[in-house]
């Protein structure tokens, strides 16, 4: 009989152990959940990938526009005469068709080096949502990073209060023998009650900080994490790192740089060169129409 509650407990632990591990999400995963799913991340992506389509040679004016239409029409007529004389009346039908399509090309073949700048510019776009895909990455692990630590410390600071509260219910307990045997006050029995009642608060505030740190952390990874889940025991800090790492091309790794300004310089030289060029933009335009009439009666 106690060979099998012995057995019992056991598996229950393994279960409880195995339940645990598996809800515990380590900072790695988060991180790769975040870059993934992330809001803001897809955002800039989506951003990216407008920018990059923006960037044609279609767009920036080099390249011809064709563009085609085409239309057909039915027409189908019945008439009917009648007259006095029977012999005469008469009916017919007429049916016509008509179909017409036609191809217009259009391409800009100068205009005042104009379409150059908006390549130079929509190429500088297309930078600019790349840097804004890094810069946002960075700061999603940032802030991915900053909200495990905070869960973290938040998870020890419960600890510490749960080993306050254990001493203070001991020193609960003292009180009241004290004041049972008479040699204690009620004072003391009541302050001890207090302190205890406080950390209590304390405690479930403590609780209350945390679930809204894992909340903002399932936020971060587009509510991919579980429902219930644990994070590690302790945070991880690199001590050899130095002044020199931190430094060492700190201008090529660092996407903070909007080059927005530039883009507006392109902006202002592109319509520049177009107002003092004194060649007229030159464009090349052919139309060509077909048009198929069918009569049938």
């Amino acid at each position: 009989m106690k060979l099998s509650i012995v057995a019992a407990l056991v598996a229950v632990s393994s279960v409880t152990f195995s339940a645990y591990s598996q809800n515990q999400v380590l900072l790695e995963e988060v991180i790769a959940l975040a870059l993934e799913n992330g809001y803001d991340v897809r955002l800039s992506k989506n951003a990216l990938e407008a920018a990059s389509t923006d960037n044609g040679f279609a767009v920036g004016g080099f390249l011809p526009q064709v563009n085609g239409s085409a239309s057909t029409t039915w027409n189908n007529n019945n008439q009917k005469l009648e007259f006095q004389d029977a012999s005469r009346n008469n009916s017919g039908k007429a049916e016509s068709n008509n179909t017409s399509a036609g191809v217009q090309l259009s391409w800009l073949l100068f205009d005042g080096a104009r379409m150059f700048a908006t390549r130079a510019r929509l190429a500088e776009i297309e930078r600019q949502g790349e840097i804004n895909v890094k810069n946002q990455m960075v700061n999603t692990i940032a802030q991915v990073i900053t909200n495990y630590n905070n869960i973290i410390q938040q998870k020890q600071q419960l600890r510490a209060l749960e080993e306050l509260m254990s001493l203070n219910e001991e020193r609960v307990r003292l009180a009241d023998r004290k004041l049972s045997v008479g040699a204690g006050i009620k004072q003391e029995l009541l302050q001890a009650r207090l302190d205890l009642n406080a950390q209590r608060t304390q405690f479930i505030n403590q609780q209350a900080a945390m679930e809204q740190l894992k909340n903002q952390l399932n936020v971060l990874v587009g509510m991919k994490l579980p429902a219930t889940f644990e994070v590690s025991d302790s945070i991880v800090i690199n001590l050899t790192i130095t002044k020199e790492e931190i430094t060492d091309n700190i201008e090529s790794k660092n996407f903070c740089c909007n080059p927005s300004g530039r883009i507006c310089l392109l902006q202002s030289c592109s319509n520049a060169n177009a107002l003092v060029n004194i060649f007229q933009p030159f464009r090349l335009e052919l139309l060509t129409t077909i048009h198929l009439l069918t009569i049938k009666s």
